[in-house]
């Protein structure tokens, strides 16, 4: 039992050296499922020739080098290594302005396949002015506060599940604040003839720089907030995970 433990901290500590070095996770768990098997076999072999267990193992474990050496095979050939981690400058600053684009304009439609068959209704009812500024307010939070926070949030996490440091995550935070606070966002919900429409725009006004301003640093400040809660409880939960796993 205690020879299988000392595998196990083995392997986790290689794949902890080969997350840190930069290679990508299937590449990872091909890897570690090789190297088990190679020692398997290794030690089934010493073994069935009178070696106790014991002394099979760690001969096994000796023939197929240090973690050192085994991360410098995988981690000094490009083709290996996460595209996170070989191109961070532009996987965590272009790419999450996409998948904000992405998913905006995915729950657009969504909104317009639910609202779509409704529009009869709408016809012939009355929405209260109160109610259509309500829905207008909260279709500008979320298009223009949550889904940014949420995509910074997420891209940080991956950051942390591969080891990475927060400078490049926090530099698309910091754009994608600011790339939120030029859009114009409009949705109006109303009844009777005119039962609503929605439009956005991109742009800046010269004469009041204050409000895009304003509203970047909310953005930027909600998803810097959203990202430490996020990660602190992503190390929690790895911590917790790490304790069971040496009981």
């Amino acid at each position: 039992m205690n020879d299988r433990r000392a595998d196990e901290r083995r392997f986790d500590d290689l794949r902890e050296s080969l997350l840190r070095a930069g290679v990508a996770a299937r590449t990872i768990r091909r890897a570690l499922l090789e190297i088990r098997g190679h020692v398997d076999e290794l030690a089934g072999e010493a073994m069935r020739r009178g070696t106790p267990e014991r002394e099979a193992r760690s001969e096994a474990h000796a023939l197929i080098g240090s973690n050192e050496h085994l991360v410098a095979r995988y981690a000094t050939r490009p083709e290996l290594r996460a595209w996170c981690c070989r191109w961070p400058s532009l996987y965590f600053t272009l790419l999450p302005m996409a998948a904000y684009l992405t998913l905006a304009v995915a729950v657009v439609a969504a909104l317009f396949l639910i609202i779509e068959p409704l529009s009869g209704y709408l016809h012939r009812t009355h929405i209260p002015p109160t109610v259509s500024l309500l829905i207008a307010t909260a279709a500008h939070v979320l298009f223009l506060g949550v889904l940014p926070s949420a995509v910074g949030t997420a891209f940080s996490v991956l950051a942390r599940r591969r080891r990475l440091g927060f400078r490049w995550p926090f530099a698309g935070i910091v754009l994608l604040g600011m790339f939120a606070s030029l859009l114009n966002v409009e949705v109006v919900l109303t009844g009777g003839a005119t039962p609503g429409y929605a439009g956005a725009g991109i742009g800046i006004s010269t004469e009041s720089l204050l409000e895009p301003f304003a509203r970047a640093v909310a953005v930027i400040l909600l998803a810097y907030l959203s990202m430490r809660f996020a990660v602190s409880r992503f190390d929690r939960d790895r911590c917790a995970s790490n304790a069971d796993a040496t009981d």
